[in-house]
């Protein structure tokens, strides 16, 4: 099969587009042949050598993929060949054309979603959920900020912020992103690179301040709504 390699760690650039083996799928795992990949900032510290992970080379990155079911391992009863499946895995592997993954880590496309959404879904998606549900415990009729709202993850918060029921304040760095994030639902928006951030929160919450923040910038920016 065709896949992108890294043979040593370093710039995404150095990556190489190469045949590797077929994986052979286990027990307990299925075969999926790739039909759509998600692309994560993780991905490129990864292949830098930047990431908690550091698997060894030669392997290819990715985690999020979709597909469909085209081998299944022993006692895999759970999946049929022919279904279309999307995985966040933690093993890697999806930029190439096949990927054997854990059938428990893998999760049937709904038929109202394509390959593209499914593989962008995990990744960006539950990282914000967990945020905001497990950790945040957000609840409808609180006010979220979100900091990087234009991003990948904060874009997923802010529309599962308007999902729960909550109203949600962009924070962002230009206004061209302001009107992206409002466009996934976002009620207000702060540009940080303009507005005192901190003084931009008071106004808009009457000086009560937000009950959740979805911080994925950091540096000044946490400061700031921390001591909004």
């Amino acid at each position: 099969m065709k896949a992108l390699v890294c043979e040593a760690y370093g710039p995404v650039e150095n990556l190489v587009y190469r045949d590797l083996p077929d994986p052979v799928p286990g027990a307990g795992e299925i075969l999926v042949a790739v039909r759509a990949i998600g692309v994560n900032f993780p991905d490129g510290l990864l292949v830098e050598g930047k990431y908690q992970a550091r698997p060894p080379c030669p392997f290819a990155p990715g985690s999020e993929v979709s597909g469909d079911v085209i081998v299944l391992g022993a006692g895999v009863n759970d999946f049929k060949v022919g279904d279309r499946v999307l995985s966040l895995t933690t093993r890697f592997g999806a930029y190439a054309e096949k990927i054997a993954l854990p059938a428990a880590a893998a999760n049937k496309l709904p038929p109202f979603m394509n390959y593209d959404q499914g593989a962008a879904l995990l990744g960006a998606t539950g990282t914000a959920h967990h945020a905001l549900r497990q950790r945040g415990r957000l609840q409808a009729g609180e006010t979220l900020v979100v900091l990087g709202a234009a991003g990948g993850t904060g874009c997923a918060a802010v529309q599962i912020g308007k999902a729960i029921g909550a109203r949600v304040i962009a924070v962002c760095s230009s206004e061209e992103k302001i009107a992206f994030a409002k466009a996934q639902g976002a009620d207000e928006g702060i540009n940080y690179s303009r507005d005192d951030l901190n003084q931009a929160i008071k106004t808009l919450t009457d000086g009560r301040g937000a009950d959740v923040v979805y911080d994925a910038v950091g540096g000044d920016a946490f400061d700031a709504c921390s001591r909004a």
